[in-house]
């Protein structure tokens, strides 16, 4: 009965340290982080900003976007948005461009096409970031002026993301006098880090 007893508890404690192992193993693995750098700028267009077509303004920013994983488990970055803020308040969120697709014409003759994919996979501004790595993806976003000038200003744009548990992020690109007047902004060389921060 006593070495049944041994056994027992003999097996129990190998469970328990095995599971002890397990575990300490998965928290070392999610040491790390996943950080986020991004700039505008674009490799199909040459500025962005405010533009006027068909007697309506749309705003528009193309943005890069690496995000770099440095635990070794695979990280989820989800539904990578852009929205225009006043005052601390949304006002509005702009739209997720899936491609862009142009001609170029010469006297009314088409002579080229090119297209331009973006996102990632089929359109999607989600990534899978594999462990130890970096993945970058191109995204533009743009915002039709559908109502009042006065009552859609804005003045600064936000990046919002979901992480693999589904809670948001969120941080500030950048300041800007969002005033609906047609004019072009130059693109940015240099890459900046972006603090995304839970949103309780």
């Amino acid at each position: 009965m006593d070495a049944y007893i041994g056994t027992l508890i003999g097996g129990l404690i190998g469970f328990l340290s095995s599971l002890g192992v397990q575990i300490a193993m998965r928290v070392l693995d999610r040491k790390g982080k996943l950080s986020y750098y991004g700039r505008i700028n674009s490799s199909f267009l040459q500025d962005w900003g405010f533009f006027s077509a068909d007697g309506k303004m749309t705003f528009v920013v193309p943005l890069e976007l690496e995000c770099q994983n440095t635990s070794n488990v695979t990280r989820v970055v989800r539904d990578v948005s852009l929205s225009l803020w006043r005052g601390g308040v949304e006002v509005s969120r702009m739209r997720q461009t899936q491609g862009i697709y142009n001609e170029h014409k010469h006297n009314g003759k088409v002579e080229s096409r090119d297209s331009f994919a973006l996102g990632d996979v089929n359109g999607s501004y989600s990534l899978v970031v594999p462990p130890r790595s970096i993945k970058k993806m191109n995204c533009f976003f743009t915002c039709r002026l559908e109502q009042n000038v006065q009552g859609i200003s804005f003045d600064e744009i936000r990046i919002s993301c979901y992480d693999e548990r589904d809670h948001l992020h969120r941080s500030r690109l950048t300041e800007f006098d969002g005033n609906w007047k047609e004019r072009s902004m130059p693109m940015e060389d240099a890459w900046a880090k972006i603090n995304l921060k839970r949103v309780q």
